[in-house]
């Protein structure tokens, strides 16, 4: 696998592994400060933040063929993605070793880059670098994925700025040895009542609101149980990067309550996890199960990443 940054031809050329040397002149780029001055690529600090993400997916060093200045790009072409000006050549083989989720968190570093990049850049040449930037992560995963590109970039547009972390919370409520769960009608799965924390809410009221509108029961957060990096735990592939926050809740009042989001509403055993389907992009078993632990050894200290 090796990273391609297309330019005009006769352009550059390469001299040492990681450098690009100008050899001529171009209508079609801003000159550099000194002919013929061979440059690192070391020296490039967006570069530097690029390639360290790519590089999570071969041990091997990286050969870099060019230094971008404009940008030609064809994304059409399913068998090698040269032309891009900054694209993946998988060899024939490889693209079945890497994993889509790999993949999809590297896509997702990368529109992170180009989203930060484009709201603080003052540059003409770097807005343009950005934006493309962000074109090829939306390619990336569409290729690879159900999803069509003009579904990803729709995604993304939705951000601006810094990109961060979404944040779910996930409310743990027992009784009896039971934890109260919920069935959603969009899946067809048991998840714990929860969902994402709205602006201007803390994490308390985000998660006593999630509950209400879910199960109909009014609760009191009492303790962060968990908060996991949902990357790490065998959740669902999402395009967004999830923080999933778990939080004991003590039962204050309320009813059972089904609504446009749950059909059904249940106290669940341990032993009823193994026959339920639950639903993998808000919950995970492990997870789940965790929260007995927390909730019969109230002195057990957060759990986090």
């Amino acid at each position: 696998m090796r990273i391609i940054i297309a330019c005009p031809e006769n352009v550059f050329s390469t001299k040492r592994p990681n450098t690009f040397t100008r050899t001529a002149p171009s209508p079609n780029l801003k000159p550099l400060a000194v002919r013929r001055r061979t440059i690192h690529l070391s020296e490039m600090p967006w570069f530097r933040q690029l390639s360290s993400r790519f590089r999570q997916l071969s041990s091997r060093p990286l050969p870099v063929c060019l230094l971008p200045r404009m940008w030609n790009t064809d994304l059409g072409r399913s068998d090698k993605w040269c032309d891009a000006a900054i694209g993946l050549d998988f060899q024939l083989g490889q693209k079945v070793r890497v994993m889509e989720k790999t993949l999809l968190d590297l896509s997702r570093e990368i529109h992170a880059i180009s989203s930060s990049g484009f709201y603080f850049s003052k540059d003409p040449y770097d807005l343009q670098r950005f934006k493309q930037l962000n074109e090829i992560a939306a390619e990336l995963i569409a290729k690879h994925s159900v999803h069509s590109k003009q579904f990803v970039n729709k995604v993304f547009s939705a951000e601006s700025g810094y990109v961060t972390p979404k944040i779910d919370v996930r409310g743990a409520i027992f009784a009896d040895n039971k934890i109260l769960m919920a069935k959603e009608r969009a899946s067809d799965a048991w998840t714990l009542p929860g969902g994402y924390v709205d602006v201007n809410e803390s994490l308390s009221q985000a998660v006593e609101r999630e509950v209400l509108e879910e199960s109909g029961f009014s609760v009191k957060a009492k303790k962060v149980a968990a908060i996991y990096d949902h990357r790490k735990h065998g959740y669902k592939a999402h395009l967004y990067h999830f923080y999933k926050i778990y939080l004991l809740c003590d039962l204050v009042g309320g009813s059972e309550n089904k609504n446009i989001e749950t059909s059904e509403v249940a106290y669940l055993a341990k032993s009823d996890l193994d026959t339920m389907s639950l639903d993998p992009g808000r919950i995970t078993k492990a997870h789940v199960l965790r929260m007995f632990d927390h909730y019969s050894q109230p002195s057990l200290p957060t759990d986090f990443d």
